[in-house]
């Protein structure tokens, strides 16, 4: 038979439970975003670009500057589908433009459903398949972006043409025959 003091360590217990569970649901929140980001630091350094960084970063510092909560989460995606129509112009390819367009129909996604049954909604706050999904949806949006960007072919054709100048080096030098020669001795 339980008694009081069991049943409140019972329900401390529980509390604690659930405690932790939003704490590690919120970690892993901010691991994607700050994933997403370092990747898009990369990104920045290899195609010199930074508007790309700044596209990612401005909806993010809405969302987690405390001065901004008087805006609405569909405020937040209007923002966002703006930043990144600006974006869409400045892709060079078609790849990219269509990155983009992904990254902007998730985003007008997350409006209307935000708008229809975010907190204060049209028709009610209800937790909706996007709603709970959200985090994923837009990391997998943004790693696709970022994949579109990324200049695969110039990074195969720049490690080609390293490893060709280190094999014309090793094989036209008197000082790597030496080297050679001495180390298989």
């Amino acid at each position: 038979m339980l008694v009081n003091s069991d049943i409140i360590k019972v329900n401390s217990t529980m509390e604690i439970l659930e405690l932790w569970q939003i704490q590690s649901v919120n970690a892993v929140v901010g691991q994607n975003a700050n994933n997403l980001l370092f990747l898009y630091i990369i990104l920045c350094c290899i195609i010199k670009r930074s508007v790309f960084l700044l596209a990612f970063l401005l909806p993010e510092l809405l969302i987690n500057l405390s001065m901004f909560d008087s805006l609405s989460e569909w405020h937040i995606a209007a923002i966002e589908v703006i930043i990144f129509s600006y974006v869409f112009d400045v892709c060079d390819n078609s790849k990219s433009k269509a990155g983009c367009c992904l990254v902007i129909t998730q985003a007008i996604i997350i409006m209307f459903d935000s708008y229809f049954y975010g907190a204060g909604g049209a028709h009610g706050e209800h937790k909706t398949i996007v709603y709970n999904n959200i985090e994923s949806i837009s990391l997998c949006v943004h790693v696709f972006f970022i994949l579109t960007l990324i200049p695969f072919k110039r990074i195969r054709d720049d490690t080609y043409n390293f490893i060709d100048s280190v094999m014309r080096i090793s094989l036209n030098s008197d000082y790597m025959l030496l080297f050679w020669y001495n180390r298989h001795k």
